[in-house]
């Protein structure tokens, strides 16, 4: 017996990769005119949205994509995983806990909403059981009592 996973569940891979990639082609085109700081902030909004819109394995993917990306793309040596610049070592490294911490973060906090309207919902049901129960017992009290 194998494991199969729906067709659909490697889709928000596909997509936070895709976005991904289009990004750094985008940014790519205007390669002089952006700073390594604008493509990681770049880069970390595609992470965010990930996250919220699919939970941390996604944003974890896409984040390692965009480390990949940033650092052969965007960072001195260009077409190389090479970095000369002590200074971009140091932006390198800083991006690259940014991004995998704030997609964890978001999923997090979007994980932690899902739960709280569930929790939410329960209540609400409690409360409409309990509410019915009460009038049960206050109509079985008047019939008893008449």
């Amino acid at each position: 017996m194998s494991f199969r996973f729906p067709h659909n569940a490697f889709i928000p891979y596909a997509v936070a990769l895709l976005a991904i990639a289009a990004l750094t082609g985008v940014l790519k085109v205007f390669g002089h005119h952006i700073n390594p700081t604008t493509v990681a902030l770049a880069f970390v909004v595609i992470i965010l949205l990930a996250a919220t819109a699919w939970g941390s394995a996604p944003a974890v993917v896409a984040s390692l994509l965009g480390i990949v990306c940033f650092n052969f793309f965007f960072l001195p040596p260009f077409g190389t995983f090479a970095i000369r610049d002590p200074d971009n070592r140091i932006a390198f490294v800083t991006f690259m806990i940014t991004a995998i911490t704030v997609g964890q973060f978001s999923a997090r906090v979007k994980r932690r909403a899902e739960e709280a309207e569930t929790a939410k919902r329960e209540v609400e049901r409690l409360y409409y059981e309990l509410q019915d129960s009460f009038e049960r017992s206050s109509q079985a009290k008047a019939l008893k009592q008449s």
